[in-house]
């Protein structure tokens, strides 16, 4: 098998209302739970022997509602071949005490973390409670020098100059990269955000990637939140002979126009 991404999703749980994502109403709200020990060491057990580019343990959720979720990265990143993990939080969750204790596992494995900041125009919390959690984070992981970045919105020169801002006000020397990302439609499920597709497009995530929901079941990517695409679970087959059914699966899709990547604007899609 090459080299892959995975995402192993620990939680489907959300405590978010971000415009940007489709979790509200979706399958995996109505469905929302936390990984169970069985599946989660099953998910690691198949991945033992496959080496893993980025691992990262979230998908379609705030990580931090799964209250093992650093020890869980710490157990992975110990028995899975990856050259790095990954966490991405709202910063509603991430207090100063769980930052603390994000650089204790930082220390011991490889791990970065982005910390998403896009303002309560789009995630409809206060700022003023994100800063509280994110300025203290910023400060903490960044004396350690733990790899760390800011997610935002919109992706403007604008938005840059004001981050950067923040970084200096809080005086913060090794400045965390700034990431900012063009928004896409999410597998088509948001409508308020619109381009032009081409006719007949697929994105790498399928072969590039391996994507573990929080039931077991190798799904088609992080944008599928009504859960249309399963291609088989850990528990019931080799996670072999799942990635090796993956190319025909997709073929078959690709026939109908529901399709979930005849809909999607990731960046390769677009006219």
């Amino acid at each position: 098998m090459n080299p892959r991404n995975v995402q192993i999703q620990t939680t489907s749980i959300c405590n978010g209302t971000c415009s940007i994502c489709p979790y509200q109403g979706s399958e995996v709200q109505k469905t929302a739970k936390f990984m169970d020990d069985v599946t989660f060491y099953a998910v690691i057990d198949s991945l033992k022997g496959v080496t893993v580019k980025k691992l990262a343990m979230y998908m379609q959720g705030e990580p931090f509602t799964d209250p093992l979720i650093l020890g869980r990265v710490l157990y992975a990143m110990q028995h899975v071949t990856a050259e790095i993990a990954e966490l991405s939080t709202n910063c509603t969750l991430f207090t100063p005490e769980m930052a603390r204790k994000t650089v204790q596992i930082a220390k011991q494995v490889k791990l970065q973390i982005w910390l998403s900041y896009h303002g309560e125009g789009i995630t409809h919390v206060p700022n003023e409670k994100i800063w509280k959690n994110l300025f203290p984070a910023l400060k903490i992981l960044t004396a350690e020098n733990i790899k760390c970045a800011v997610v935002s919105s919109p992706n403007t020169d604008e938005r840059r100059k004001y981050l950067d801002g923040i970084f200096e006000a809080l005086g913060i020397v090794n400045k965390p990269h700034i990431m900012l990302p063009k928004l896409t439609n999410r597998g088509g499920l948001l409508k308020n955000i619109s381009y032009v597709l081409r006719d007949d497009y697929r994105c790498s995530r399928h072969t590039d990637w391996i994507h573990f929901d929080v039931d077991g079941n190798v799904v088609m990517c992080c944008d599928d939140y009504q859960r249309k695409v399963k291609f088989g679970n850990i528990k019931d087959k080799s996670l072999e002979s799942i990635v090796a059914s993956i190319p025909e699966q997709v073929e078959k899709l690709a026939e109908s126009d529901d399709f979930i990547c005849y809909h999607c604007s990731t960046p390769g899609n677009i006219k």
